[in-house]
């Protein structure tokens, strides 16, 4: 029987993700259900890299998404747009993107404002 904890995977080809866990497996070409409360949702489009569902009691959801995993056409179609994803999943990019954000705030010029409720 297969490992069904929410880390384990399914059949090797199927994931349920813990909280912050979701990239690694989207990286790795595994398609995910996660939920809206998951940083994984910002990264993935639902129904393309896997199924984000509204809540995590949502039992029937949680089992149409995975009812559509078992379609191994579905699976592979997921897995190459997760494995689309890996260059923007990989450290150095969220890095790079960091450095720019860290220099557009460092480069801008100060600006003191002006307080609208008189200091004591």
């Amino acid at each position: 029987m297969p490992d069904a904890s929410p880390a384990g995977c399914l059949d090797g080809q199927m994931r349920l993700t813990e909280s912050g866990s979701g990239s690694r497996p989207l990286a790795m070409g595994l398609p995910v259900i996660s939920t809206v409360f998951n940083g994984a949702c910002e990264i993935m489009e639902n129904g393309r890299h896997g199924y984000v569902l509204s809540s995590p009691a949502d039992l029937p959801a949680l089992a149409e998404a995975m009812r559509q995993l078992l379609d191994s056409a579905v699976r592979r179609a997921m897995s190459q747009a997760c494995l689309a994803l890996r260059p923007s999943l990989a450290y150095g990019h969220h890095l790079d993107k960091l450095l720019r954000i860290y220099g557009a705030i460092t480069s801008a010029p100060a600006q003191c404002l002006e307080p609208k409720v008189p200091l004591i």
